[in-house]
């Protein structure tokens, strides 16, 4: 049986804990010096500006809206912490 099972009367029942926020970050990569950071995915909405830490260039973010991810995980924390009272 693995980590956090539990069998009762032949079906297994999956125990989680979720503590703190289940926060999604995403890697990005300054395209003028190279330097890596990551940022938060409720921060990242299509058309933000990031500067870069290293070399203050900046950086906008296009593609997806990972905001839609991070709630879908911030909705999904909150489920868990409904099936634990």
């Amino acid at each position: 049986m693995g980590f956090g099972q539990s069998t009762t009367g032949g079906a297994i029942m999956i125990k989680t804990r979720v503590s703190g926020n289940l926060d999604l970050t995403l890697p990005i990569e300054c395209p003028s010096c190279g330097r890596k950071r990551e940022i938060k995915a409720r921060d990242a909405a299509p058309g933000t500006t990031v500067t870069c830490k290293g070399c203050g260039a900046s950086i906008r973010l296009e593609g997806d809206d990972m905001r839609k991810a991070q709630k879908a995980l911030d909705d999904l924390a909150k489920a868990f912490k409904r099936l634990g009272r």
